[in-house]
């Protein structure tokens, strides 16, 4: 955490606004600003295929992922309206696997913002006073005057400089590790990073639980235990499978299910790459404990995901500063 909270708490304060912390974080409350991930065209049969060791080897030892967490810390009222001010604390990371331990790929990455609607301010002597603060501000580009908007926009906000963050990320592993052969797995989809650092040594796990609600897609559910659809092709570039790393019998369909986004490999086919993904995939599904909290998830991701909430500011550091009263 760069900005000091005394500071951000005298920035609200000097613009005439409160301090009026929420219980929880956006990401929480509203749910998460990523797009929803989309549906592609099946480039094989409705049938299941086991996963055996492929053909080729990869060097499947690096993992990343973004942490945001962002506060509705104050509001400011003017011209007829409020407007929210929140905090964002983003962190991103690259762990890899070192002598069977995961260590740091690369020293991990922190930003905190003030994010605000800058066209909702009460008059421009407003937005003058902010920049005197000399605190990193966000543009949230909200259009509408509706309070929630303007915090789904907030939310939105956070989202883009994750996902910068992320993909700068990626570009300093390429640097230091990449090569023939080296894979890269980070948490969430494809489309969570820009659009640039999408290529064949990166690929995106996320949870697959809506995959049951989509139209052609629903037959998913049945697929076993340590077996995997075959591709999916999007618009573009990527493609991605269904792979079951866990047991489901007597579970929700869900149990267990992940979505693996990836992009072609030059001289390998989509089906074969995908094999070979899905044997490394399936392969770091244990141990469960200590850091995976539910059953869609691998645990280098999780470990990933617990490294970053361990030095990013929780909910209830913001809500004793914020949530209190002078």
């Amino acid at each position: 955490m760069s900005i000091a909270f005394s500071t951000i708490r005298n920035t609200i304060y000097n613009l005439g606004g409160v301090v009026k912390s929420g219980s929880d974080a956006e990401e929480t409350i509203l749910g998460v600003a990523a797009p929803v991930p989309a549906i592609g065209e099946p480039t094989g049969p409705e049938e299941f295929i086991p996963v055996t060791p492929p053909q080729f080897g990869l060097n499947f030892a690096s993992f990343g992922s973004t942490v945001t967490r962002t506060f509705l810390i104050g509001e400011v009222g003017g011209n007829n309206r409020l407007v929210p001010f929140h905090y964002a604390n983003i962190a991103a990371v690259i762990l890899s696997r070192d002598t069977g331990k995961l260590r740091q790929a690369l020293k991990p990455i922190l930003d905190d913002y003030m994010l605000i609607p800058f066209e909702k301010l009460p008059n421009k002597d407003a937005l003058t006073q902010l920049k005197d603060f000399h605190l990193p501000f966000l543009d949230t580009e909200c259009p509408s005057d509706a309070f929630v908007s303007m915090r789904h926009y907030a939310l939105a906000a956070s989202y883009n400089a994750a996902k910068k963050m992320l993909s700068a990320v990626i570009e300093s592993w390429r640097e230091n590790f990449g090569g023939e052969g080296q894979v890269l797995a980070i948490s969430g989809t494809l489309a969570d990073v820009l659009d640039e650092s999408m290529a064949s040594d990166l690929i995106a796990i996320s949870d697959a639980s809506s995959v049951l609600e989509a139209k052609g897609e629903g037959f998913i559910g049945n697929l076993p235990a340590g077996q995997m659809s075959h591709p999916f092709k999007l618009a573009g570039d990527r493609r991605y499978f269904y792979l079951r790393i866990r047991d489901n019998t007597l579970r929700d369909p869900a149990y267990g299910l992940l979505r693996v986004e990836f992009v072609p490999m030059d001289g390998v086919s989509d089906s074969d790459y995908a094999k070979a993904l899905a044997f490394y995939v399936l392969s770091e599904r244990l141990p469960i404990d200590p850091a995976i909290q539910g059953a869609n998830e691998i645990y280098p991701l999780a470990v990933c995901r617990n490294y970053l909430l361990d030095f990013t500011a929780d909910n209830d550091t913001v809500n004793s500063y914020f949530g209190r009263r002078d």
